[in-house]
């Protein structure tokens, strides 16, 4: 199984990975971080996951105390 972090908890975040992550593909990828500069927005997304996830207000910390083999980056394209 691989360990996923996830930047970005807006729509892009959490519809196209938050939900499907921790509700379809249980069984590869665990989803252990999630980052936003909206430590609220973060946590509303947080909400939407099936299992508790962290929320992070430090990128560098959540890399170094999850560990994780996959980044992924939902952020605003601009």
């Amino acid at each position: 199984m691989k360990k996923c972090v996830l930047a970005g908890t807006g729509a892009r975040g959490t519809t196209s990975y938050i939900v499907p992550m921790t509700k379809s593909y249980l069984e590869v990828v665990k989803l252990v971080g999630l980052y936003d500069k909206n430590h609220l927005r973060a946590q509303a997304a947080a909400n939407m996951a099936s299992y508790d996830v962290p929320v992070f207000n430090d990128w560098g910390k959540m890399l170094r105390e999850t560990e994780p083999d996959i980044a992924i980056v939902t952020t605003v394209d601009a």
